[in-house]
This record gives structure tokens, C-alpha cells and sequence, in this order.
């Protein structure tokens, strides 16, 4: 009998690998098969999805490097495991590292802005939220660390990327930028003025948008948020009602765990509807209802209303403008002004991350252009 390691993520994907994709496939084909099986087939997050997309093809590149390790312990243990104890095990390892890998990296993060007074101030805190807006190609907390970094950054992206796109290598005194990454602590990225090589193309600087937000584009973000396990349901209510969040607990395996439904508005636009699913999907995972262990929400219900309120508004408004969208949230955000003063930077980012990982949305999704386009915000 061999010893399942319930630790070993890498096992759990190397069997995902062979369950879910053939061997003729490319290493895009295998991720997204894998991905679409778990997700589709076996109701697993979407932070499992994107993890698999971005591990498929780093763990396929190991194997043909010679390193055979997790291949050969899942071979050996095919007959032990079912596809859907596959599929069980791996999303909860991707859950165990994620949050222990945010964690560490992130505890140091919040140290290092703490004790360097970084975005103190009004001024340099909104010189954030708007640079985190326009560098869709990274995840909110990555594009903190950018800025943090080196302040006046317009773009970035890792070597091989300058290479491969632009035909550019960074300069030999350059000095890479540290990301956090799925398959390991930290990655790096050369900032555009770090790099040498051809003159870069006009459209080369233009920012991906989604423009309008059509129905069907509003009707996916939510079937991503259902596969979340996050009940939606389209209420007839007027203007002034756009929408609300709520929490039931249940009995589940002798565990009490909370349940949640957001509702929204169905009489206002898909745009309108976005910024609300954003904004009660902030007070969610911004743990202004409770915690929820499964989720990794720490409870933060004690917190004064009017800050709750600020916190998930500007999530709602940065998660809008990484997406295109640019909701009138001043004048909401007004009414709290002096609850501005304890907003604290970290938090906002990690809820903003979270939202747009359960509305389905990656990094990667949003670096991309039109046909003919090239954008140097490269994921990560």
C-alpha cells in the first residue's frame, strides 16, 4: 500500500496529468485539459484552475529535464486513487499552499510597509490604487510590490517575455524586481527602462480593456463565482438597491461552515451588476461577515461600519478599473471620508486578488489585447 503524501501537491498534479490529458497533447493542451476537468467535471476552485494552468507546464518542462520524481510516485499509486479523490486531494493541497505561501510572504510584506510608512498618505495611497489599476498583466499584490520598488515603473515583464515579444534583454547592470509566484516563493521582472534591444512598436504601451460589459461576459463572471460556491440570485429591486451579501450556517461533517448568497439587482445594467458582485464579494472575503476557515477568512466584523464600507468599495472600484469599467465611487466613498485614515494597504490588495480569483478572473485574462496588439504588462 503506498503512503498517500497528503502534503505533496506535485504528486496530486502528476496524477491530474495522467488522468486528464493525452500524451500527444501540447503543454497549453494538457493545462487545459486538466484545468476544464477539475473545474467542469469535479467542482474544483478556481484558484485550482489557475494554479494548473500556471504548473502544468513547469512540471511537464521538469519532466522532460529528467526529473521524473512525481510522475513515478503517481504511476506507482494509480490504482490507489479515483479520479475524484484526485481531484479532492489536489484542491486542497493548492488551498494549503496558497494560503501558507501568502502567509509567510505577504506577514513580510505588511511588515515592510508598516515600518517604512509606505502610502501613509492619501496622495500616495490613491497613486497606488491607480497604478495597480492599469497593471492588469500582474495580481494586485504583485503590482504593490512593483511600485513599492520602483516608484514611476510604467511596465514590466520578465526576460525570457522581452526576448520572445520584443526581441530586448535587460541591460547587464539591470536590477530585477522581486514578484511573488505560484511554483515557488519569488520571480523577477526588469522594468521597460532596464532593457535594451529593438525600438519598441507604438501599440506596444496599450492597456487591455474589456470595455462594456455584455450580458454574457457578466453571465460568466457569475457562473465562475457559483463554481466558487457562492449562491447568486437576481432580485427585483429598484434603482436604489443594488445588491447585498449574506451568510447561513451549516452542519457539515460535524463542522459548522457558513454558506453565502449574494444578491444583485437584476433590473440594473451588466456594468452596474459587476461593481456590486465586486463590492459584496470584498465584504466576503474582507471577513466583514464572519470568518470562513475553508476560505481562510479571518473575522473582521469588528470593525466600524463606515470603514467596512471604504474597504469594500475601493476593492469594487479597483477591481472595476483593472477591468475597464470606471464606477462613480467618489461620491459613495464620500459619505466615509474620515474612515480613509485606517485603510490599510495589504488588506485591500488581498481582497481585490481574492475577488477576482472567484469571479474567474487571472492576471493573465486581463493582459490580453486584440488580435495584432502586444502588451508588456506580462502575467504573473
Amino acid at each position: 500500500m503506498t503512503v498517500k503524501p497528503d502534503d505533496n501537491v506535485e504528486f496530486y498534479l502528476a496524477m491530474a496529468i495522467i488522468q486528464w490529458s493525452k500524451v500527444s497533447d501540447s503543454v497549453a493542451v494538457a493545462a487545459k485539459s486538466v484545468a476544464d476537468a477539475l473545474v467542469g467535471d469535479w467542482d474544483c476552485s478556481d484558484a485550482t484552475r489557475i494554479y494548473v494552468l500556471d504548473a502544468v507546464p513547469t512540471l511537464l518542462a521538469r519532466l522532460h529535464q529528467g526529473d521524473k520524481t512525481a510522475f513515478e510516485q503517481a504511476y506507482l499509486a494509480l490504482d490507489e486513487f479515483g479520479p475524484d479523490e484526485v481531484a479532492e486531494h489536489l484542491d486542497r493541497c493548492v488551498a494549503i499552499q496558497n494560503a501558507a505561501a501568502l502567509h509567510t510572504n505577504r506577514s513580510l510584506i505588511d511588515e515592510l510597509i508598516q515600518q517604512t510608512n509606505l502610502y501613509a498618505t492619501s496622495a500616495s495611497f490613491i497613486s497606488l490604487l491607480e497604478f495597480v489599476a492599469k497593471m492588469r498583466g500582474f495580481a494586485p499584490f504583485n503590482a504593490m510590490l512593483l511600485h513599492a520598488q520602483k516608484p514611476g515603473i510604467t511596465h514590466a515583464a520578465t526576460a525570457t517575455d522581452w526576448t520572445r515579444k520584443f526581441n530586448r534583454t535587460p541591460k547587464p547592470d539591470a536590477r530585477p524586481l522581486i514578484v511573488l509566484q505560484v511554483m515557488g516563493p519569488v520571480g523577477f521582472v526588469f522594468d521597460i527602462l532596464d532593457t535594451e534591444g529593438d525600438d519598441l512598436p507604438p501599440d506596444a504601451f496599450a492597456f487591455p480593456t474589456l470595455g462594456d460589459l455584455s450580458a454574457a461576459q457578466m453571465a460568466e463572471i457569475v457562473t465562475a463565482i457559483k463554481r466558487a460556491k457562492i449562491a447568486v440570485e437576481y432580485v427585483d429591486k429598484g434603482d436604489g438597491a443594488a445588491g447585498s451579501v449574506s451568510r447561513t450556517n451549516v452542519m457539515l461533517k460535524g463542522e459548522e461552515r457558513p454558506v453565502w448568497k449574494i444578491r444583485l439587482n437584476q433590473n440594473h445594467a451588466p456594468p452596474v451588476q459587476f461593481v456590486t458582485l465586486a463590492h459584496e464579494l470584498a465584504h466576503l472575503f474582507l471577513g466583514h461577515l464572519g470568518a470562513d476557515h475553508v476560505r481562510h477568512i479571518s473575522a473582521r466584523s469588528h470593525l466600524k461600519h463606515d470603514l467596512q464600507e471604504v474597504e469594500a468599495e475601493t476593492v469594487a472600484w479597483l477591481v472595476a478599473h483593472r477591468n475597464g469599467l470606471k464606477p462613480k465611487s467618489e461620491a459613495y466613498l464620500d459619505q466615509y471620508k474620515l474612515a480613509f485614515k485606517a485603510l490599510d494597504v495589504a488588506t485591500i490588495l488581498r481582497a481585490a486578488n481574492a475577488v477576482e480569483t472567484a469571479m474567474g478572473i487571472s492576471a493573465a485574462q486581463l493582459a490580453k489585447v486584440s488580435k495584432g496588439e502586444q502588451n508588456l504588462n506580462t502575467p504573473h
